[in-house]
């Protein structure tokens, strides 16, 4: 069986990789457990300098994987709490990961995917690539990333986005805050390694002491505990939608 993701380490350079190209690189809990230990891992190994999340194939992400919502919208509460869980777990660690963090984007970056980009450090997407709050189509709602993406972009461009659902490609997303660089799909791999080759550069110690700073220093420093309340707003929203889609 092929692995959803895989996790490297190499010359400091920590990469993890969305690896499920022939279904969109969707995630599901097993994804997310497999995401939040890869995490953890690195984010406890002091030979990690820098930490790159990317994918397999065509798409960067296409969010959660829909069999996967419906089945936890018809299991118990608390399951869908827990799956709730899972994902402010993931965002939480890799907002705070104690490292730079990369994210390299080609084709789609869908629904939670967007989630991923807001607590990267730097975002370098394809000039093809595009993105999109699609939840609103399936009578859903970004929950857990919402507050992550109102930090980085503002209030009304997320009201925008969330509400519209529209579809915004790399140059808009730049202008939005969403990704910092774009590129010819084909520079991707060159564009990503100057800016790892950049870090590696520079004083390991003092860009973890930088990222200690940063998530202390941030106006909007947000609140762990809201992840619970959150979770909960979104396992009850799942709830209500997959009940009224089976009446």
């Amino acid at each position: 069986m092929t692995q959803s993701i895989y996790a490297t380490l190499e010359n400091g350079v920590a990469t993890i990789a969305f690896n499920r190209p022939d279904e969109g690189n969707i995630y599901d809990e097993d994804v997310l457990c497999a995401l939040i230990t890869a995490l953890d891992d690195f984010a406890e190994d002091e030979d990690v300098r820098v930490l790159v999340i990317r994918s397999e194939g065509r798409d960067f992400c296409l969010g959660a994987d829909p069999a996967w919502m419906r089945r936890i919208a018809s299991s118990p509460r608390y399951e869908s709490s827990i799956s709730a869980s899972q994902i402010s777990r993931m965002l939480e660690t890799l907002m705070n990961f104690p490292v730079p963090t990369l994210a390299v984007v080609q084709g789609k970056a869908l629904a939670g995917a967007l989630g991923i980009l807001a607590c990267c450090d730097y975002v370098i997407g394809a000039d093809d690539s595009h993105y999109q709050m699609n939840e609103v189509h399936q009578a859903s709602m970004p929950v857990i990333s919402t507050p992550y993406l109102i930090r980085i972009m503002g209030e009304r461009k997320v009201r925008w986005l969330m509400l519209t659902g529209e579809a915004i490609d790399a140059e808009t997303a730049q202008q939005l805050g969403l990704i910092h660089q774009r590129v010819p799909p084909m520079e991707l791999v060159n564009a990503a390694q100057y800016r790892i080759d950049h870090w590696l550069s520079m004083s390991p110690v003092t860009l973890r002491q930088a990222k200690i700073v940063l998530s202390y220093s941030a106006p909007d420093y947000f609140d762990p505990e809201m992840s619970d309340d959150l979770a909960d707003l979104l396992a009850e929203t799942r709830a209500e939608f997959y009940s009224r889609e089976k009446s």
